[in-house]
């Protein structure tokens, strides 16, 4: 449009010279139009080509792409937490149930790994077993729980039980150790360098063993934080991290208690109640975030006083 606009003021510009020129320009103005317009419909004719083609291809395309198998998969796996209290020597012995809720058949296989806690925020990694020998192989909670290697087939909508045993050394030592059974669509592959993972689907179940004997349980609150000084807004959030100095894992919960200035309570919030999967690890350090909800009227605002109080569960 901007080029056309352009010749047209020009053609403009030229028509007051004189009557004969006048009418030169206006013939050379028809010209141009009648091929601008030829033009137009040349253009108009190959787009809508064009979009009728894609639009044919996106059509015949598109179905293959919609009904093209998918490689995730969903599978469900319990329990997905055992915690055991054992004493040195003992066997225990019991299954695990996989149940293939897809459509196809799926093929799985079981890993046993060592489990550590990875940071504050209750995330965790998974460590396979290093070392060759048998007393290196045994020096962990992984080296001690036995499952069937060989793969499994899961119909349909069924399930199978995956059947395991945990050995427990007769010198082990007394605390937390901490190991998974992870399922997944391929095997952990054994290779000169070490145990490798393949891309592959996992779920897990983990085992949190406790050994009976002279166990040390110490935890503290190292930080507490209530957002900044001044709160603008409805809802406070409110942070902790416990940190876990004992030999076992632990299970903090308790309540953050709001008082106004005047030592009037004014709300209550809830820290890990009711969540078996709120444990700290022995020499790590979790973080819990809460966040209070304030109902109080306007008028009282001012200074308000949180305090944390936590015991083991």
């Amino acid at each position: 449009m901007n080029t056309l606009f352009d010749r047209t003021s020009k053609y403009r510009v030229t028509v007051s010279a004189s009557v004969a020129k006048q009418s030169r320009t206006y013939a050379s103005n028809s010209g141009l139009l009648r091929q601008f317009l030829a033009k137009t419909i040349q253009d108009l004719y190959t787009y809508y080509f064009v979009v009728f083609v894609v639009a044919c291809m996106m059509f015949f395309v598109a179905p293959v792409a919609l009904f093209a198998p998918s490689n995730s998969f969903t599978i469900t796996f319990t329990p997905p937490l055992l915690q055991l209290s054992i004493e040195p020597g003992e066997v225990w012995a019991s299954t695990l149930k996989a149940v293939n809720t897809n459509d196809y058949e799926i093929t799985l296989y079981a890993t046993v790994m060592n489990f550590s806690a990875n940071g504050d925020e209750g995330q965790g990694k998974f460590t396979p077993i290093v070392g060759e020998s048998t007393e290196e192989k045994t020096a962990t909670l992984a080296g001690w729980i036995d499952v069937a290697k060989e793969s499994v087939v899961v119909a349909p909508g069924r399930s199978v039980d995956i059947p395991f045993s945990v050995r427990i050394p007769d010198n082990a030592s007394p605390g937390g150790h901490y190991a998974a059974i992870l399922v997944g669509t391929q095997p952990l592959d054994q290779e000169p360098g070490g145990p490798v993972i393949r891309v592959s689907s996992f779920i897990s179940s983990l085992f949190f063993v406790r050994i009976k004997g002279d166990v040390f349980e110490n935890a503290s609150i190292r930080e507490f934080t209530a957002g900044s000084s001044w709160q603008s807004t409805s809802r406070v959030p409110m942070s902790l991290r416990v940190e876990n100095t004992g030999t076992v894992h632990i299970l903090p919960a308790g309540d953050v208690v709001v008082y106004d200035m005047w030592g009037v309570e004014r709300g209550r919030v809830p820290v890990n109640q009711n969540n078996n999967f709120g444990n700290v690890l022995p020499h790590s350090t979790r973080k819990f975030e809460v966040e209070w909800a304030v109902e109080v009227p306007w008028w009282n605002m001012g200074r308000y006083k949180a305090v944390a109080t936590l015991g083991l569960a």
